[in-house]
């Protein structure tokens, strides 16, 4: 190699060095220099930060060090422990990382609205690529410095204090530290993506709103049409709240800790992107208008009148189908003309654009015809059993149960999780004979419901929801009758927690009857009780529950912790159930469950809720031959034949009969209602017990009779 080829390539390298040093010299001014303007934000993003996780977290210490009792069941460290912990994994920081994301992207590129100032930043020898992630770096600092000093501070707090206990770093501040941050770049991608889409702060800020609530109110809309539409619509289809995808609120809301980050992460990604190449795109001189891109514009003009017409569809949805549909149409047809308002500045264009609004127009009635006369067979739907790899039955309104591992459940959760019924042709012929009972408008006649959830084989779960048709007690006995059923309905099948707390702790028990005010708690011995009650669960299925009525509960009681916290779970009992009720008689807990004798009462009021009144009649005006009065909402009747005060009894259940029993509201008509006067009122007997439901299936004859004209 020649001198000469040498010096060239010494003095390349230094140039290259030079030129690197240079451009990071020139990266760190130009940083420091949008500091110097931004300098607003900057101290409210510190000041927020501040406010919630030093100040929040202080005031909270302080407030259970002045309230602590020295008896109280855990010590002081050990409340602040749990206290603390709890404030940074389950607060709203991620609320005040939401909202410093959107003002810092608002703030950051509003440049952009101004002419002059684009034209300012356009004159700079500086890349407009480097100058958009520039903005982003420069926003991403400022907030992870006000996060990082104000949850250090937190966390000397937390020392100070006692309250940082062992996984506080990794369970407390990391988590409350990962999702607050995954939440502040999904909003700060949709405040740029706002900022690029707009040529006007104040649509920017509109735009903002409409990307953060345009999936939930479409969500709401739509859930609510088929709620209102479809005989066999469920809660249980999974549409709501924490299903949403694009809300960044709602994916660090999400149950699942790591989901909440992740979503998010996910989520910032493609909608930064999207803005970047919005922002390549878009021309100088568009500052100043609402919205830059003219596809854009269609689309959410489209958008945000079909949304605006189902929703007000719904509102007016039970005046019927032309007046929800003319409603809609209505609706959509005025913001069309506001959203042409909004983009020309001018109220002289209300109807310009004619071949969108026809669009937004048709596409409105054509969603809102699917829903009112369910085009697509959604309600007449029933998967063939060879498709159904596993279904699960609800027949009762439990709203928690216990997991395996004695974690507190959504009650759909747990049969969706234990019960798992291989005979699909039951479930299915079930499911026929109660859509059946639907289409045969029987629905509004029945409060009883029988949900199922069907689990094809493409691994596809999907829930519907039927009134419960009782004509063919042999369908529900097929389906009740099988330990498949059994052990995904009943907690005791699933207490595996139980095993590990009896090491620890004992397990208490209080027995209690419909009437009753004894609940007096004993130490018992689970494993016998649950070899008891498991032998007796063996032989329930629909027909023991319609003919052998809910008798009393036992109440199982088991401490979690040496801090007062305990688990606790109801086992109803059925009567005929001997190995239970020996146990509880052994163990001095049973008690008679208290029937009423008919020489006792005076009369009996019967209610009937849900009832039809003959044309041109009012509710206060409406009398039978038969005596049948109306108050505001129930249709009544008393009886006083000592024969017929004694048939009423034997039909009878007591309201309070709600020991959350697998298959006891299928015994209970809740129509029907009994009010009983006694003739001597004992010291046992509080008022409120005179309130009875009639069994399903046990309506007598003679009030059939009475309430004949007015049963739907």
């Amino acid at each position: 190699m020649t001198s000469k080829n040498l010096y060239s390539d010494n003095a390349g390298q230094i140039t290259s060095a030079v030129s690197r040093a240079s451009r990071r010299t020139g990266y760190t001014i130009s940083q420091r220099e949008l500091l110097k303007r931004r300098l607003w934000s900057a101290g409210l993003s510190l000041v927020l930060m501040l406010l919630y996780y030093f100040a929040g977290a202080l005031l909270l210490l302080l407030s259970i060090r002045g309230s602590y009792a020295p008896d109280a069941g855990s010590s002081l460290r050990t409340q602040m422990i749990q206290n603390y912990s709890s404030f940074l994994r389950d607060g709203i920081g991620f609320l005040i990382a939401s909202l410093l994301g959107v003002v810092l992207s608002l703030q950051g590129y509003a440049y952009l609205h101004n002419r002059k100032a684009v034209d300012y930043y356009e004159s700079q020898p500086v890349k407009r690529s480097a100058h958009f992630w520039g903005i982003f770096l420069n926003s991403l600092l400022i907030y992870l410095i006000s996060a990082v000093c104000a949850m250090l501070l937190s966390l000397l707090t937390g020392i100070c204090f006692g309250a940082a206990g062992p996984g506080i770093l990794l369970h407390g501040i990391g988590f409350a530290f990962l999702r607050d941050l995954a939440a502040f770049l999904a909003c700060f991608a949709f405040g740029t993506l706002a900022a690029m889409l707009t040529g006007n702060p104040v649509v920017s800020i509109l735009a903002v709103g409409v990307f953060f609530v345009y999936e939930m109110m479409m969500t709401f809309g739509i859930k609510m049409m088929m709620h209102a539409s479809f005989y066999t619509f469920t809660e249980d289809s999974g549409i709501g709240f924490y299903s949403l995808l694009l809300n960044p609120v709602a994916n660090a809301l999400n149950n699942s800790r790591t989901a909440a980050i992740w979503r998010n992460v996910i989520l910032a990604v493609p909608v930064m992107l999207l803005a970047y190449l919005a922002y390549c795109r878009r021309k100088n001189e568009s500052a100043g208008q609402a919205v830059i891109f003219r596809p854009v514009r269609t689309i959410v003009k489209i958008a945000v009148a079909f949304l605006s017409g189902i929703i007000t569809a719904d509102v007016v949805w039970d005046l019927g189908p032309g007046t929800s549909i003319f409603c809609g149409l209505l609706a959509a047809l005025l913001l069309c003309c506001l959203m042409e308002i909004i983009y020309h500045y001018d109220f002289r264009k209300l109807f310009a654009h004619p071949a969108e609004l026809a669009g937004a127009l048709i596409l409105t009635a054509a969603v809102i015809c699917i829903f009112r006369y369910d085009l697509f067979g959604y309600d007449s739907w029933i998967p063939k059993p060879e498709s159904v790899k596993y279904a699960s039955v609800r027949m009762n309104y439990e709203n928690l149960s216990l997991s395996e591992e004695g974690k507190y459940l959504d009650y759909p959760a747990f049969p969706e999780s234990y019960m798992q019924l291989t005979d699909t042709e039951s479930v299915t012929a079930l499911a026929e004979s109660c859509l059946q009972a639907a289409l045969n408008n029987q629905w509004d006649n029945v409060n009883d419901r029988v949900t199922i959830n069907y689990t094809l084989q493409s691994g596809r779960t999907v829930s519907r929801r039927y009134p419960l048709n009782r004509s063919d007690p042999a369908l529900l006995n097929a389906v009740t009758d099988s330990d498949e059923y059994r052990k995904g309905s009943a907690q005791i099948w699933h207490d595996q927690f139980m095993d590990k707390l009896m090491q620890e702790h004992s397990v208490g028990m209080y027995y209690t009857v419909p009437g009753s005010t004894q609940l007096t708690e004993k130490k018992i011995d689970y494993n016998a009780f649950r070899k008891a009650y498991r032998t007796d669960l063996e032989m329930l299925n629909y027909n023991y529950a319609d003919t052998h009525p809910v008798i009393g509960c036992a109440f199982v009681s088991v401490p979690v912790n040496n801090r007062g916290e305990t688990i606790q779970f109801s086992n109803p009992v059925y009567e005929g159930f001997e190995q239970t009720t020996a146990f509880l008689k052994a163990n001095g807990l049973y008690q008679e469950s208290r029937m009423l004798n008919a020489d006792e009462i005076e009369r009996i009021e019967v209610r009937l809720s849900s009832y039809t009144l003959p044309d041109g009649v009012s509710a206060d005006e409406s009398t039978s031959p038969d005596g049948v009065l109306t108050d505001e909402s129930n249709l009544y009747k008393e009886y006083t034949d000592p024969a017929e005060i004694h048939e009423l009894i034997q039909s009878a259940m007591h309201q309070d009969t709600d020991f959350n029993a697998p298959l006891l509201q299928t015994s209970i008509d809740h129509n029907w209602t009994l009010i009983v006067y006694l003739k001597d009122n004992p010291d046992d007997y509080r008022p409120e017990d005179n309130w009875m439901n009639i069994r399903a299936g046990k309506i007598p004859s003679f009030v059939l009779k009475d309430f004949a004209p007015y049963i739907p």
